[in-house]
């Protein structure tokens, strides 16, 4: 019970010169990067034993600086190989899970975790099966296994880092001075790069992966290591902006809605459009004080957001650009929503249902890595969806467990925000919400990080306020903490 009361005291001058030394070591490695031709494995050597470092001593610095790396590693690797070329491995991808590693060890050592809420406990349980699936023949080799492990287990840890190092004051801060700036960033790079095209080596980059200068197919995909994941990383934004108007707090960040909504309509991912809808349809009817309030306004916030999206995809396909990329993938965004028969939306559904009736029929699983790129080689494949994927990797034990836990996390937010009305809880129902099926998504670093990390703020607060009553001590104190000293770690 120690933990769940304990109050953390920061002090600015505690985390200011680790930052101090961070932030010159940080530059001085991208000084070097940018100007000395290093290689991938050099580079991942250099930002990994900043950030470990920085983990080591301060784990909420390491946390922010962390996420901002997650977000733009696609584009760290593109320009690396872009000026020394290309290596068999992949070192930059071992950084993020090598400091969630010494973030999650490091909060063990403090005895900060706990395994006495529900959903620890099926994040536990649902490792345990991983961990055992990691070593499942029919994927073809434990090198595949490894590889599921970085897509399904990682983020996992995060749980465990937002419940050790995080509260209502950090995720606020985290998502609106972090990731809310990380978009703005992003949108900008992806509109220019649908419009005037890509950089210099995000070109090279292209011709000596694909033998192509140029890809006019190719969707806007900003900085992040690929096109799926940034369109949701802007719904996260998206949601976060909106959010407080729904609860009647007005917010200059709001103004930057139009600009995450253009470029997600230019990047042309409509699951994203539609599931961004849907979050922000959940935050209004939540706004409900009983289960049948919120239900009536779910129904009408449905029909009023198909609405406005009909209204809103027809106008659309009066718009006009210069670029051909552009007017292509807003062609392709309309017609997904007016034309049913340009909709890929059954082909989903079916290897969703491939995806489920796969763990049933072979109960022990295809194996960690089998819905990965790797385990495709071997014969795996993949659903497109978390959930459905978690039954072809780990079988029905596995896939039933995993829906478990997903019910849990989504009914615990909603009773933090129901019994407290804290904004860290409705920002993290609309990301959950967005992100339904791509919460253990692979590839996707950035968000997959960021949904777990919420989810475990919000069991930590959970179960804080379960043991200290309403208004937890951790809040409390948090709260009249200065601004700069927000991301200090606490002790």
């Amino acid at each position: 019970m120690a933990y769940l009361n304990y109050a953390p005291v920061v002090h600015k001058r505690e985390a200011g010169p680790v930052i101090i030394v961070g932030t010159t070591a940080s530059i001085f490695a991208a000084i070097w990067i940018v100007t000395g031709n290093v290689d991938q494995n050099i580079a991942a050597a250099m930002i990994g034993g900043i950030l470990i470092g920085i983990a080591l001593l301060q784990p909420r610095v390491a946390i922010v600086l962390t996420f901002m790396y997650l977000a733009v590693m696609g584009d760290v690797r593109r320009y690396i190989v872009s000026e020394s070329g290309t290596i068999k491995n992949d070192p930059l991808l071992l950084v993020g899970p090598a400091v969630a590693a010494v973030l999650l060890a490091s909060g063990l050592a403090k005895r900060r975790t706990m395994l006495r809420t529900q959903t620890s406990a099926l994040v536990f349980a649902l490792m345990i099966v991983m961990v055992l699936e990691m070593l499942n023949p029919l994927q073809g080799g434990l090198s595949v296994g490894l590889a599921g492990g970085l897509f399904f287990i990682v983020p996992l840890l995060w749980f465990w880092i937002g419940q050790a190092w995080s509260d209502s004051e950090f995720l606020k801060n985290v998502l609106v001075r972090v990731v809310v700036p990380l978009a703005v960033l992003a949108s900008v790079l992806g509109l220019m790069q649908g419009t005037i095209g890509y950089l210099h080596y995000e070109a090279v980059w292209f011709r000596m992966t694909t033998e192509s200068a140029s890809r006019p197919d190719m969707r806007p995909f900003s900085f992040f290591c690929s096109w799926g994941e940034y369109p949701f990383y802007l719904g996260i934004a998206l949601v976060v902006v909106l959010a407080p108007l729904f609860i009647g707090k007005l917010r200059v960040v709001a103004v930057l809605a139009p600009l995450f909504v253009w470029a997600m309509i230019v990047q042309s991912v409509r699951e994203a459009i539609l599931e961004s809808l849907l979050a922000l349809c959940v935050v209004w009817a939540v706004q409900g004080r009983s289960r049948a309030t919120m239900s009536a306004r779910l129904v009408l916030a449905g029909i009023m957001g198909l609405g406005l999206l009909v209204l809103g995809m027809t106008a659309l396909k009066n718009v006009d650009v210069e670029s051909k990329v552009v007017q292509q993938n807003l062609a392709h965004s309309a017609d997904g929503f007016l034309e049913i028969e340009n909709s890929t939306a059954g082909t989903h559904l079916d290897l969703i249902a491939d995806g489920l009736v796969y763990g049933f029929t072979h109960p022990i699983g295809l194996g960690l890595g089998g819905p990965t790129i790797a385990g495709a080689a071997e014969g795996g494949f993949s659903s497109e969806m978390d959930f459905s994927d978690v039954f072809i990797a780990c079988g029905v034990v596995g896939g039933i467990l995993n829906l478990i836990l997903m019910f849990a996390v989504l009914r615990g937010v909603i009773v933090y925000w129901r019994d407290h009305r804290d904004l860290a809880a409705l920002y993290v129902l609309a990301i959950i919400v967005l992100e339904l099926g791509h919460w253990l998504a692979g590839g996707s670093y950035a968000t997959s990080a960021i949904v777990w990390f919420g989810i475990g703020t919000i069991d930590r607060m959970l179960a804080s306020a379960t043991a200290t009553g309403p208004a937890p001590v951790i809040a409390r104190t948090e709260q009249v903490l200065p601004l700069r000293s927000r991301f200090a770690p606490a002790r």
